[in-house]
């Protein structure tokens, strides 16, 4: 029974992915992101973009043939989450927009991707911490005497 606890957190870790990552977007310009999943994966997102006056800034989230699986228009911060039906590849796009006769800066946007178990925590927040502590507690267990 010892070894069950840790081989099933270590198990549950391993369904399950966390990105994060942070980059610029240029005025007037796209920025496209690829993510590999396997079939059946739930995927969630989160996303924020920094205040940049009078840039307004799109996302859009394709799969390969097209399919548009999120869009909104003028964002600034959000989350999304889809469940795929087949092994795929997706793409996330931020698209920003800036009047001609304006100079700006370029926009900064943070993307969190959460992939299997950590994705349903996402779209359950109260339910994930307590998950979280569930593991942390099972990984104690487990850990070095």
């Amino acid at each position: 029974m010892d070894l069950f606890l840790p081989l099933i957190a270590l198990l549950t870790l391993s369904l399950s992915a966390v990105e994060s990552i942070r980059f610029t977007v240029k005025p007037n310009s796209k920025r496209c992101l690829k993510e590999e999943v396997m079939k059946g994966v739930l995927v969630s997102g989160e996303y924020d973009l920094s205040d940049t006056p009078g840039h307004k800034t799109d996302i859009t989230v394709k799969d390969t043939s097209g399919h548009i699986l999120y869009t909104k228009e003028g964002i600034t911060k959000g989350k999304f989450a889809f469940t795929t039906d087949a092994y795929d590849v997706f793409e996330v796009c931020f698209i920003t927009k800036l009047p001609s006769e304006m100079k700006g800066m370029d926009r900064e946007v943070m993307l969190l991707l959460k992939h299997g178990v950590e994705a349903k925590e996402l779209r359950r927040p109260c339910r994930g911490w307590q998950a979280q502590a569930s593991r942390d507690e099972a990984a104690a267990v487990g850990g070095p005497e």
